[in-house]
């Protein structure tokens, strides 16, 4: 739930230590992957052209069915919407 993207959905990398530390990963490492062009360059956004926003969300559904917990439903009508 803490890497959510404004928009609802996920992109492909979380870092928990926050936006700057994210670009950092980026400008270096991801810079230099070889045939994994989609990290060549940090955008800022989500990824809705695969299954990482959608397998998210189904996991957040289940989570949410599962233990009835209100703190997964407001992320989960995010990413719905």
């Amino acid at each position: 739930v803490r890497g959510q993207h404004p928009a609802g959905g996920w992109n492909y990398v979380i870092d928990t230590k926050g936006e700057e530390s994210l670009k950092q990963w980026y400008a270096t490492i991801a810079a230099n992957a070889w045939r994994l062009e989609e990290y060549h360059h940090y955008y800022g956004n989500a990824t809705f052209d695969d299954a990482g926003t959608s397998e998210a969300s189904q996991l957040l559904l289940r989570v949410y069915l599962e233990k009835k917990d209100r703190k997964y439903l407001a992320p989960l009508n995010k990413a719905i919407s």
